[in-house]
């Protein structure tokens, strides 16, 4: 059956014109190419299909790491706001102690001066007390009644025997501490650690906060700052500043001569 009807399509095939054949060769190229078309489209969809999981997988991942830098942010920013807590709470107690004490030496002064007082007084007493008994036990010995010369001489000793004037010191604070005024009012304690800024301890955050905006990718995680008195004075001077960076302390001087500026 197969070589009949392969003799009969040769057969239709010899007996058919040139445009009969041209015609059913399109036909079958048509085919091909809707075939091709087909396999193009799926290509094309499964090109795109790749392409947008990796952007929301790209997508994702980006904003996981970003969720995170924004939770460091925040750590990093709540343990300055609680540090600052601590530092004014720790600042305002030693100011209070520290006038507590200034008091406290005042009244011991005070104290001092009074008694000074009472025992020269007390001994000009004794004096003059000594004093006018001798005379009047001389007079007794030798006259009956007083006379005007003695009475004099008793005046005279009472003018002499008045008590001697404390000598006043006019010289400054820091002339008797032998240092210029300057040192004296801007000289920081040696216990508080080093001066970053004079006046008020909001230069000291902002810089801190500066710091930590700017080179946070370089390792600066934080900071915080504290306050700095007189040496001599025994008053409010500034603010000193202490940064971290990988987990280490650094003052503000080391931080600036290590080039974070």
């Amino acid at each position: 059956m197969t070589a009949k009807v392969y003799l009969m399509q040769s057969i239709k095939i010899a007996q058919m014109t040139w445009k009969d054949k041209f015609a059913i060769f399109f036909v079958k190229g048509e085919r091909l190419i809707v075939k091709n078309k087909k396999k193009r489209i799926i290509g094309l969809i499964i090109l795109v299909l790749i392409i947008l999981t990796a952007g929301i997988f790209i997508f994702g991942h980006n904003h996981i790491n970003s969720q995170k830098n924004e939770k460091k942010s925040l750590e990093t920013k709540s343990d300055i706001n609680t540090n600052t807590k601590k530092e004014k709470v720790e600042t305002i107690k030693e100011e209070k102690e520290q006038q507590e004490g200034s008091k406290e030496d005042e009244l011991e002064e005070n104290k001092k001066t009074t008694k000074t007082v009472e025992e020269n007084k007390s001994s000009q007493k004794t004096t003059t007390s000594n004093s006018n008994n001798n005379s009047n036990s001389n007079s007794n010995k030798n006259y009956s009644a007083p006379s005007n010369t003695q009475n004099n001489n008793n005046q005279q000793q009472e003018v002499k025997q008045e008590a001697p004037k404390p000598v006043v010191d006019n010289r400054t604070a820091w002339e008797k501490l032998g240092i210029s005024e300057y040192d004296y009012y801007n000289t920081p304690s040696d216990n508080e650690g080093e001066l970053a800024f004079k006046g008020s301890t909001g230069l000291c955050q902002n810089e801190i906060n500066r710091l930590v905006n700017t080179y946070y990718d370089s390792g600066i995680d934080g900071g915080n700052y504290y306050t700095v008195n007189g040496k001599y004075t025994h008053s409010y001077l500034g603010c000193g500043i202490k940064m971290y960076m990988n987990g280490k302390a650094y003052t503000y001087s080391q931080i600036k001569s290590m080039g974070f500026n």
